[in-house]
């Protein structure tokens, strides 16, 4: 890689800032976020130079299907606990206003928190905090309206349909709008004369930002979902839904009194927003689609279609060249505004996006989800790199016995990953739904999926589906060959049936009153095993041991069958002999955890805590290495060299390193917060920097 210095500082500067939020909690891993940057990056690079060199010796785990693209993530906020409501940059374009469970105020160059601004006559309470789910911010960058929810000592209180109006450098507040109703939605004009109010009543008020005198009032037909001002015009357009079958957006004249028009959708429209001339609106509504409308003729331009669930946000850069939309399907998409067609999408977020703002300049997103995350983007290289994360996401899967290849059970299909390579080398189609689980026959001939259709069998020579079995109760949550390879099982809603893994015919069905998540064979595949941890006969179907696990869940055995990993009620995974069901070994603890599995030779366990994948010593428990995904685990497969996991959105196939063939490894040191002097350390000693 030949890159000026400049270039390279570049890149360790973009890159300490998109993974900061990584960092300061877990400095240790360093190395290993810099190891699964894209290749072409400095860090990549660096990170290349010390692995090759065996300068760095300790456990790390290697992103092997990474996008090798350039993350268009400029920094992600840490923002408080909440869903991020409202988030924008401020009309300077230099701080970044969110509003979670706070309002509050960031550096937009460096994303390092200024302060949470709250009025100044709360100041007298020990707790206070801004917890409305609404703010408009004036052109001034002073200014703001917020619904008035505040937080004191800790509790809740909401002033019932008040709106506050203050200065967020002083504290200082101008006065107090009060309502008889609840406030949703609210707005202030681009010139700064116009604050409006919705309310769940159906009803807009606007008054004057100045004098704070209301100056009109208007009754929708409909709640009141979001407001918007035309640039320089008086002007506003109230998107509507809920409550009827009325899905129009209204442009109501301010100062003449009177509606010049109404946009019917079919659908509630959940935000609006006028282009920067104010010529064109764009509206997002809940058929997973945006509208670009003509406001003089009130036409309808183009059809923005993408999205796969319901679209909550909506903005216009500053030249009018783009949109820019957050989904309830995770997604942030960008538009040709001129053309109609998709500019770029990023699958980063880890839910439903709430809020989007472009910066003044068009150079930047911010954008807000309901997982308490903020991100910063850099806009020109979500409309260059495309699709930044891959859409399939692996809810259930299997290596195969050689380990060269992964099956991932998703949305409609079965992807095949080579392991060495990290490409999507075959795809196998199934059925419309959900694929949960598969697994390949012992000889590798063969696979088997569940799925919302039932059980899918597929010849791996050819490609064909050769079975098709439909369950009465539902779809099928797992599946698994016996080790010889003579039977075949499917646990389904309320049954767990066992067929002749060549011939296909039901050998044997097993009736439950509640759920069966999972199966298991026992070493000389004669007898099956439940997620209650029940032991049937094949042969004669009777049951020969059982149990009782409580409320607690288990999740899988050990490969020799001694041992089974279960998840207790307090959020713990726990080691347990798998006969007498007594704890030998506790894993983690304090965050939510997604079930463990044991690597194929037992020497390790892989466990999800959250967005985090941890590798664990199988005798001691001790973590050994760790993988932050970019969200929430839906499941975790191993073999003895290879890890794979499922976020929404995404299937990460990943490779351990620096392991050693038993678990006789040191642990990494513990990951404390740490500050930036400390990361900077780190970069020295790891990169020579």
């Amino acid at each position: 890689m030949n890159q000026t210095p400049h270039a390279q500082i570049e890149d360790w500067s973009t890159f300490i800032k998109a993974d900061g939020h990584i960092l300061s909690r877990a400095p240790g891993l360093l190395f290993q976020q810099a190891a699964n940057q894209p290749t072409f990056t400095a860090p990549a690079a660096a990170a290349a130079r010390e692995w090759q060199a065996g300068r760095f010796r300790r456990p790390w785990i290697r992103w092997v299907n990474k996008p090798d693209v350039r993350d268009p993530v400029l920094f992600t906020l840490a923002c408080t606990d909440y869903w991020i409501h409202e988030c924008c940059f401020t009309p300077d374009g230099s701080k970044i206003l969110t509003l979670g469970h706070d309002l509050q105020l960031w550096n937009a160059e460096t994303g390092e928190l200024i302060r949470n601004p709250v009025p100044s006559d709360w100041a007298n309470h020990d707790v206070v905090r801004v917890t409305g789910t609404a703010f408009a911010l004036a052109p001034d960058g002073r200014t703001i309206a917020t619904d008035d929810s505040t937080g004191i000592g800790g509790n809740t209180i909401r002033v019932n349909g008040a709106v506050r109006v203050w200065d967020i450098e002083t504290g200082d507040t101008l006065g107090v709008l009060e309502h008889d109703d609840i406030i949703l939605t609210l707005a202030i004009s681009t010139y700064g004369c116009y604050l409006a109010t919705g309310t769940e009543k159906m009803t807009v008020r606007v008054f004057d930002v100045h004098t704070l005198q209301e100056v009109k009032r208007f009754t929708h037909s409909n709640r009141p979902t979001a407001l918007a001002f035309s640039p320089g015009r008086p002007v506003l357009a109230v998107c509507s839904g809920d409550y009827n079958s009325r899905y129009e957006v209204a442009l109501w004249d301010v100062e003449k009194d009177a509606v010049t028009g109404n946009l019917v959708h079919t659908k509630d429209v959940y935000d609006c927003a006028f282009s920067p001339d104010g010529n064109r609106l764009v509206t997002a509504c809940t058929d997973n689609s945006l509208y670009i409308w003509d406001v003089s003729s009130q036409s309808k331009l183009f059809d923005l279609v993408g999205h796969t669930s319901w679209v909550r946000h909506c903005d216009w850069s500053s030249d009018g060249k783009l949109i820019v939309s957050g989904g309830a399907d995770y997604e942030l998409r960008l538009w040709n505004a001129e053309t109609g067609e998709a500019a770029g999408v990023a699958s980063n977020h880890t839910s439903e996006v709430f809020s989007c703002a472009f910066s003044p300049d068009g150079r930047r997103i911010v954008s807000g989800d309901q997982d308490q995350t903020a991100i910063v983007w850099d806009a020109s290289a979500i409309s260059s790199s495309g699709r930044v994360r891959q859409r399939k996401e692996m809810r259930g899967g299997d290596f195969s016995h050689d380990a060269a290849e992964l099956a991932a059970a998703s949305s409609g299909c079965v992807e095949l990953w080579s392991a060495a390579s990290g490409k999507n080398t075959r795809t196998l189609f199934g059925e419309k739904g959900d694929h949960y689980d598969c697994s390949y026959s012992p000889d590798g001939s063969r696979l088997a999926a569940g799925s919302d259709s039932g059980l899918l069998v597929w010849d791996l020579k050819t490609g064909d589906r050769i079975l098709t079995m439909r369950v009465s109760d539902g779809h099928v949550d797992s599946c698994l060959y016996s080790p010889d390879g003579r039977w075949l099982a499917a646990a389904a809603t309320s049954s767990l049936t066992v067929l002749d893994a060549k011939t296909h015919r039901v050998a044997r069905v097993i009736s439950y009153d509640r759920g069966i998540h999972w199966c298991a064979f026992s070493l000389d595949s004669n007898r099956v095993i439940d997620s209650h941890l029940q032991m049937w006969d094949i042969a004669t179907g009777q049951r020969i041991s059982s149990i009782g696990l409580d409320k607690n869940y288990a999740w899988e055995y050990s490969p020799d069958r001694t041992r089974v990993l279960i998840t207790r009620q307090d959020k713990t995974l726990s080691v347990a002999d798998a006969t007498t069901c007594k704890t030998l070994l506790v894993i983690g603890g304090g965050a939510r955890l997604y079930g463990g599995t044991y690597t194929p030779d037992q020497h390790w366990i892989a466990a999800g805590l959250g967005q985090d994948l941890g590798v664990y010593n199988a005798d001691s428990g001790k973590e050994v290495a760790r993988f932050v995904a970019g969200g929430p685990l839906l499941c975790i497969v191993t073999s003895n060299t290879h890890l794979a996991c499922g976020t929404r959105g995404m299937t990460y196939l990943l490779e351990m390193h620096g392991l050693g063939d038993s678990p006789e490894e040191p642990s990494p040191p513990a990951c404390p917060a740490t500050s930036t002097s400390r990361v900077s350390r780190f970069l020295r000693t790891f990169f020579g920097l």
